[in-house]
């Protein structure tokens, strides 16, 4: 039996974004599903070695907070195709500006 041509093209987008979501070093954008690499873990890491665009032209929520500074350097990505800006670790779109994901649950189920 031949699968018609577009099941075939259904089931190789399918697996590519099973394969995606089961690769730590590749995030979908929550808003186009456009795939980004992570250049990095970046753990530690005091430069921007991902595709993220760091956004620090204004005054900063995580200003003097390592914990957030961290987790913003880490998890703060923004889509080169749609520039959405997500969180690369729970997926929030934005990405949850002064509020590491833990927070940001804890926050939300008060």
């Amino acid at each position: 039996m031949v699968l018609p041509e577009t099941d075939v093209e259904d089931y190789l987008i399918s697996l590519t974004m099973m394969l995606v979501d089961k690769d730590p070093d590749l995030l979908r954008c929550p808003n186009c599903s456009n795939v980004i690499e992570r250049l990095c873990d970046c753990e530690g890491v005091g430069e921007n070695n991902t595709v993220a665009v760091p956004l620090q032209k204004k005054p900063r929520a995580d200003e003097g907070n390592d914990e957030l500074a961290a987790h913003k350097m880490q998890h703060r990505f923004r889509c080169p195709e749609c520039s959405q800006d997500f969180c690369g670790s729970c997926g929030e779109s934005p990405y949850h500006e002064g509020y590491t994901c833990e927070q940001l649950a804890t926050y939300r189920s008060a």
